[in-house]
């Protein structure tokens, strides 16, 4: 079973995005402030950190992946583990989406519907 490997720094998730390196990247910030939010990493998925075992089954587990929520704390680190607990190999994005802006990570504007 896998566990959570712990958090990542934004260059070293920038460094993955650019590379040939295949993650799933999944946006898991709470549904209030996913919906009031203009952009998100580019590629992120959004999920509903409340609902991991919902969601969960639908992961590939041989393919790595990325939680961000808006600084990196509780909410990535729960939803992380509950996919550790599910055999997925997990990482949580440190600082969160505003640590990556900090970063000069790019965002785009979310998808509508």
């Amino acid at each position: 079973m896998a566990k959570p490997t712990g958090a990542i720094t934004p260059e070293t998730l920038r460094q993955w995005l650019e590379s040939s390196r295949r993650v799933r990247l999944l946006d898991v910030r709470r549904a209030p402030i996913y919906a009031e939010a203009p952009d998100a990493l580019p590629g992120a998925a959004w999920r509903d950190p409340f609902a991991v075992g919902d969601w969960a089954a639908e992961l590939d587990p041989a393919l790595p992946v990325v939680l961000y929520c808006v600084h990196g704390h509780e909410i990535s680190r729960n939803a992380a583990g509950a996919l550790a607990a599910a055999g997925i190999e997990v990482y949580t994005l440190a600082g969160g989406i505003e640590g990556w802006r900090e970063a000069g990570g790019r965002t785009v504007p979310k998808a509508t519907p």
